[in-house]
């Protein structure tokens, strides 16, 4: 799962001028890359749950 989403701490202490970040899960670990509009964010993200997809889309399983 892959989304764009500003930082509350961020927000509160900036008000609008807060850069968004593209987050999105590879291998159980939780990553994020801090971007400075939501539409970037949001390519980002999609782009990497797109690819995830597809990743596990190849994975076959064998049956012996």
């Amino acid at each position: 799962m892959a989304y764009a989403q500003q930082n509350s701490r961020d927000k509160k202490n900036l008000g609008k001028k807060v850069s968004w970040y593209a987050c999105w899960t590879e291998h159980g670990q939780k990553r994020s890359v801090k971007v400075g509009s939501k539409r970037d964010a949001e390519e980002i993200a999609y782009e990497h749950e797109r690819n995830a997809k597809r990743s596990t889309a190849s994975l076959t399983v064998e049956k012996l």
